[in-house]
């Protein structure tokens, strides 16, 4: 997946190497913001990342939270990222961690990317219609569609049963509960 995204963020974050900034203090780099890096989704994630960066002469500037919803965590990673130097950071791959109150570092990245004139792509977790990264491109699973899926396949003689705490997995859920295009409440 990180490999897609770094092949079309080539696009959107332009093609520089460290070939690029021969007398800088620094080499141009990509910042990857992810929620709780114990998992072993993000480790994989963050693997493919640094990797994906080497390949093409990028720095890897990587910052996880501890957490699902340790959205301070990320504020802290954006204001380390704006003390990189304005030629140094390319763009931001962001995947937001929410507090208990739907707070999220959401407005600084976005705030961030405008300022430096970079792009910003949203991995794994979508944003809401209001957020100020609404028109990001988005990489991820369409969870919505997912409930949906799981929905069509239930029958009076099938059961399924899940719960999951993380925003994907209450996505699905309450598709799966409740699918409007079919009118079925379950």
């Amino acid at each position: 997946m990180i490999a897609a995204i770094l092949f079309c963020g080539a696009a959107v974050f332009t093609s520089c190497t460290k070939e690029d900034n021969p007398g800088g203090v620094s080499s141009s780099g990509i910042a990857m913001i992810v929620k709780d890096g114990k998992i072993d989704y993000w480790r994989q994630i963050e693997t493919a990342f640094r990797d994906a960066c080497q390949e093409r002469g990028l720095e890897a500037y990587y910052y996880a939270t501890t957490a699902e919803n340790a959205y301070e965590e990320q504020l802290a990673a954006v204001e380390e990222l704006r003390k990189l130097d304005n030629n140094q950071l390319k763009g931001i791959i962001f995947s937001p961690s929410y507090g208990e109150n739907g707070e999220s570092a959401e407005a600084e990245v976005a705030a961030l990317a405008q300022e430096r004139g970079i792009p910003v792509i949203i991995l794994d977790s979508p944003v809401s219609a209001g957020s100020p990264l609404a028109s990001s491109p988005y990489f991820g699973t369409d969870s919505t569609a997912a409930g949906k899926a799981m929905a069509e396949k239930v029958t009076a003689d099938k059961v399924a049963v899940f719960a999951m705490a993380n925003s994907p997995g209450v996505e699905r859920a309450e598709a799966l509960a409740f699918d409007k295009t079919l009118g079925v409440g379950i």
